[in-house]
């Protein structure tokens, strides 16, 4: 394949030939020796691709619609056949995260589903977003709701005391073992070995 070569005059009007032809820009690189992406600059160059129509302020109205709803810029180039920059030139920059404020009643329907134990992917079809929105959003929630508690204090001193290794009491409490491990370093318990009475 030929990369960064000149076009000579006799390309141009190979070029010209095959493309009027009818034949495909995949089979016109592939006969040139070219690849794909310098066959299309050239075709744009030499003026042989049809021009676009006008962008009307309707396609821009239903792209910021898309863009509001979250649909990926590459699914609406796609389906509209206007290539990603034009759309983007329009409308400003453009995420498959686009930013949707959350509604009261969205965020409580997402708690809800994630305190039922359902993965993030399900809750994020059914409400959907984005999974990293999602993830995002219950990013506070989740904390709060793993917070080490009096609770866990008590349970942790007991089990350090019945000679459980910081493993198996994470395990138990259902926290990480770097969690127990500092907990067991503020509760002054690091100074004493497991199974041993204060």
């Amino acid at each position: 394949m030929r990369n960064w070569k000149s076009w000579t005059q006799e390309d141009d009007q190979r070029l010209a030939a095959l493309y009027r032809g009818g034949a495909l820009k995949e089979e016109i690189a592939a006969e040139l020796g070219r690849s794909l992406s310098s066959v299309q600059g050239r075709l744009h160059a030499k003026r042989l691709l049809p021009p676009r129509p006008p962008i009307t302020p309707d396609q821009v109205a239903a792209w910021l619609r898309y863009k509001e709803q979250g649909v990926p810029l590459k699914r609406v180039a796609r389906e509209t056949g206007v290539p990603p920059v034009t759309i983007r030139r329009r409308t400003g920059k453009w995420s498959s995260k686009t930013w949707r404020v959350w509604k009261a009643a969205e965020v409580k329907r997402v708690r809800e589903m994630y305190q039922a134990g359902l993965p993030l992917k399900v809750i994020a079809a059914e409400v959907g977003r984005d999974g990293s929105q999602i993830s995002a959003r219950l990013k506070g929630f989740a904390n709060r709701n793993q917070r080490w508690t009096a609770e866990n204090s008590l349970a942790l001193e007991l089990l350090w005391i019945q000679g459980k290794a910081r493993k198996q009491i994470a395990k138990t409490l259902g926290k990480k073992e770097a969690t127990v491990a500092l907990w067991v370093r503020k509760l002054g318990l690091a100074s004493r070995k497991p199974g041993r009475k204060p």
